[in-house]
């Protein structure tokens, strides 16, 4: 073998020890190597839970109730509910009456 090929496969060897140990086992505490942490062990939202939000605690004006938070919301100005026309594109009243 020449100088190459043993070059070669040193790399090669230590590109597969480099990947074999970068490679974590999961245990009890330790989830192992991830690459989206927040996206596998996502804080769970208790929908009949009716209690403070208690990650929002930086100070008193800043705390919001869980019950606000899980309300229905105002649509966005502008929002063309499902299966209404957009007649404000329209330019006068019977174009209006026409797309009604």
């Amino acid at each position: 073998m020449t100088s190459s090929k043993h070059t070669f496969l040193a790399l090669l060897t230590g590109l597969v020890l480099l990947v074999l140990v970068s490679c974590q086992q999961p245990g009890v505490n330790k989830p192992g190597s991830e690459y989206m942490p927040d996206m596998g062990h996502s804080i769970a939202y208790e929908a009949n839970v009716f209690n403070y939000y208690y990650l929002n605690t930086w100070d008193s004006a800043s705390v919001v109730k869980l019950k606000d938070m899980s309300e229905p919301r105002n649509p966005v100005a502008g929002t063309v509910p499902r299966g209404y026309a957009g007649v404000s594109f329209a330019g006068d009243s019977d174009d209006q009456a026409a797309m009604l």
